[in-house]
């Protein structure tokens, strides 16, 4: 009896690699056993992160410019005020 319990396990198992492995990537395009593919995640976290990194980068810039225009524009006010 255990021994059944144990083929219809593997069964199981083997149903679901095969479905959930070979299948599915195959309908939807994408490269077979995914479960083994964590390098597409991290590549994918990488990009998400160098992204983060350069919008900071611009909004740092931004803030910058921001600055600078406005320290300009007062001391053109100034300058007019003066004369």
């Amino acid at each position: 009896m255990l021994v059944k319990i144990f083929e219809f396990s593997i069964i199981i198992l083997a149903m679901w690699l095969l479905i959930t492995q070979v299948s599915i990537p195959v309908f939807r395009g994408t490269k077979l056993f995914p479960l083994f593919r964590r390098e597409e995640k991290l590549r994918s976290e990488l990009e998400e992160a160098r992204q983060k990194t350069l919008e900071k980068k611009l909004e740092k810039k931004i803030r910058e410019a921001r600055g600078d225009y406005n320290r300009k524009m007062s001391s053109i006010v100034d300058d007019e005020d003066q004369n």
